[in-house]
């Protein structure tokens, strides 16, 4: 007992002397280590790329394991298609699949749906007639309507309000479009064949004085009256009346002509025939267009006339002064809207012959015997009458070029040309 207690007694004195010498302090505590935390492991990833409808690469990206990838992508409309996305597929035009999460490196390609585009066409006709507007898809051709408006004819369709462009009915449709109505009065076709018939002649005579044609019993004179001395003074009253070479080269190309002319007579000849065909060809085809062949004994005939213009044309064979015998074609025309006529007359390869009637003016042009050719015009403008004329004549391969200009009044003629210089042996 006594060793237990001086035991504790200089525990005790130790732990005084201890703390006497300054102020206590807690004893340390050591604070042990938290256990260190494992690492996650990092996520996979894969590739996801997005095609379009052809196969062209539009986007490329990484993402996650697990994720489901999404990407927004809107196809190009053209005038032709419009184009909507439908979904996605796993091969270029396969079929649409589920976008599912990510285990593998994936590629999509575009589901895109195509609708060809619709576009309407109108028709305007400026009239109390109306035309439904037609729907079509693009590439697709419209049918030109059936449409009639009392008392007039329709001339065509047109792009454009001014009508100046027709419409191609046989182009595609690639777009919205207005077209244009034109309309004329209604034309009786039947009358303006026997109008042509009636009204194609001319005589260039009608504009020369009856004292300035060859036929005049005033102009023919005896060689011998003539004079040709003018070595001494003469009185103006003793020189014989007589045309210069000018004016005979007016009057000479007038005679030429004539000869065609006379082919002429055969479309007289065939005028009843010709009427009464075409009028029964008409009443069983009315339109306001029309064509018709037909043949009466060595002739054949065909008329057409194509809304503006009516023609008349005859071809045969047949001999004719001069010329002889030659295959011949007689075409003879009147525009409608103008009333001007226009015939022409081809005699073989070599001859050829057409002239026009105006309202106030008659021409012609002519080639003749395959050497000569000539233009000529003449017209009224208030009472007074002028003319022009042109020739060439070929000679020994050579061609030699003349012209004369003239003027008609009340009171004289006068020609002013150049035929003497284009003659040979002549210098003024």
């Amino acid at each position: 007992m006594k060793k237990l207690i001086l035991f504790l007694l200089v525990i005790s004195v130790v732990i005084f002397a201890v703390t006497a010498c300054g102020t206590p302090t807690e004893p340390e505590i050591e604070t042990p280590e938290a256990p260190e935390t494992p690492e996650t492991p990092e996520a996979k990833k894969y590739t996801v790329k997005w095609f379009d409808e052809n196969g062209s690469l539009l986007h490329s990206e990484m993402l996650a394991e697990g994720v489901v990838p999404s990407y927004t992508y809107s196809p190009i409309s053209d005038a032709e298609w419009l184009k909507a996305l439908e979904g996605w597929s796993l091969t270029v035009g396969g079929a649409k699949v589920e976008i599912s999460s990510l285990n593998q490196d994936t590629s999509y390609y575009a589901v895109v749906k195509s609708v060809k585009k619709e576009y309407t066409v109108s028709f305007v006709t400026n009239c109390d007639v109306s035309v439904n507007p037609v729907t079509l898809k693009y590439g697709e051709t419209v049918e030109e309507p059936t449409v009639k408006r009392k008392g007039y004819r329709l001339i065509g369709w047109f792009t454009d309000s001014s009508r100046s462009t027709p419409v191609d009915w046989e182009k595609p449709i690639t777009g919205n479009a207005v077209y244009y109505a034109s309309w004329g009065e209604v034309v009786n076709v039947k009358a303006l064949l026997s109008s042509l018939l009636d009204g194609y002649k001319a005589n260039p005579y009608e504009y020369i004085p009856k004292s300035m044609r060859p036929d005049y019993d005033k102009n023919l004179v005896n060689s011998a009256d003539i004079i040709t001395d003018y070595s001494s003074f003469v009185n103006v009253s003793g020189i014989t009346t007589g045309f210069g070479e000018q004016w005979n080269m007016v009057i000479g190309n007038i005679q030429e002509s004539g000869v065609f002319f006379n082919a002429l007579s055969v479309v007289e000849t065939l005028s009843s025939v010709s009427v009464t065909a075409f009028n029964n060809y008409f009443d069983k085809n009315p339109a306001d267009t029309a064509h018709h062949s037909f043949e009466s004994g060595i002739y054949n005939v065909t008329i057409s006339f194509d809304g503006t213009e009516i023609f008349y044309v005859l071809d045969y064979t047949g001999d004719f002064p001069i010329i002889g015998n030659e295959t011949a074609q007689i075409m003879l025309s009147m525009n409608v809207k103008t009333g001007e006529r226009v015939v022409r007359v081809q005699l073989g390869d070599a001859n050829a012959f057409k002239y026009v009637i105006g309202e106030n003016f008659y021409e012609f042009a002519i080639r003749y015997l395959g050497v000569r050719r000539a233009y000529f015009l003449v017209r009224e403008n208030n009472g007074v009458i002028d003319g022009h004329i042109y020739e060439y004549l070929t000679v020994s391969g050579a061609e030699i070029s003349s012209a004369a200009d003239f003027y008609i009044t009340d009171d004289y003629v006068t020609t002013v040309g150049n035929k003497a210089d284009g003659m040979i042996g002549f210098n003024n």
